[in-house]
C-alpha cells in the first residue's frame, strides 16, 4: 500500500543500549551423525533471526557472536532462542508478518476498530482506503467514544524508513510521544509498523521504552 502523506523521522538516535532478543524456532532432533556432533549440538532446526529477520539454519546461529542460549519447550518440537541485541540493529524484516493487516477504513465504526485492537493487541491501526494509506488511529483514540474510525484518525502520521535502527524507534517514540510508527520506504510504500510491543520483543530494554 501506498502512503498519502507522512512526517518523516529522519533524526538518527543517541541511545547506547544491550538487550536480550527473544524468537521462536522449530527444532527436531540430531540423527544419523557423529555421536560427538550430536552431543554438541543435539537438535536441528531453522528460524527467523530476532536480529535481521532472515531465515537462519540453527547450525548457522549457534555460531553466531550474538547467540546467547537455545530454551527447548517440553514437547522438543520448538524452542526459545536468545540473542543479544543492540541500538544499531536494523529494524527491517523484524516486524511480525501480521503488522500490516492492522488495517481499518475511514467508515469503520469505532466500535469495531477498538475490538480488533483488543483481539490483536494493536497499539494502533493503519486507516486506508482503495489501497491508499490516509491515516493512523490510535487504541487509546477508540476508548469511550462511537462514530467513525475517519472522525478520529490522525491524517499526517510520523513514519521512520526501513534502514532505521532500533535505536532510531525508539527515540522517535519517546519524543514523539505516539504508541507506533509507519515504516515507509523511499516509494512511499508501507512495508510495515513498528510499536513500542515489537520494541520489547526485539529486546530494547523496557526502562527505555516509552510508557
Amino acid at each position: 500500500m501506498r502512503v498519502a502523506h507522512t512526517r518523516r523521522w529522519t533524526r538518527r538516535h543517541e541511545l547506547r543500549f544491550e538487550g536480550i532478543a527473544e524468537s521462536r524456532a522449530r527444532i527436531w532432533p540430531r540423527r544419523g551423525e557423529h555421536a560427538h556432533a550430536a552431543a554438541a549440538a543435539p537438535y536441528c532446526g531453522s528460524v527467523a533471526c530476532p536480529r535481521t529477520g532472515s531465515v537462519q539454519t540453527l547450525d548457522e546461529c549457534l555460531h553466531c557472536a550474538h547467540f546467547v542460549n537455545l530454551r527447548p519447550d517440553a514437547d522438543r518440537k520448538w524452542a526459545t532462542m536468545r540473542c543479544l541485541c543492540c541500538d544499531d540493529d536494523p529494524i527491517a524484516g523484524r516486524v511480525p508478518a501480521d503488522a500490516l493487516e492492522h488495517v481499518v477504513g475511514p467508515e469503520t465504526p469505532v466500535a469495531a476498530a477498538r475490538l480488533l485492537t483488543w483481539v490483536r493487541g494493536a497499539a494502533m491501526l493503519v486507516v486506508a482506503r482503495n489501497e491508499l494509506v490516509v491515516g493512523v488511529v490510535y487504541a487509546h483514540q477508540l476508548q469511550d467514544v462511537e462514530g467513525q474510525v475517519g472522525e478520529l484518525m490522525v491524517e499526517n502520521p510520523w513514519s521512520i524508513t526501513p534502514a532505521a535502527t532500533l535505536g532510531d524507534a525508539v527515540q522517535a517514540l519517546r519524543e514523539l510521544r505516539v504508541p507506533g510508527l509507519l515504516v515507509v520506504n523511499a516509494d512511499s510504500e508501507l512495508t510495515s509498523v513498528i510499536c513500542t510491543a515489537d520494541l520489547r520483543r526485539m529486546g530494547v530494554p523496557a526502562p527505555l521504552l516509552p510508557r
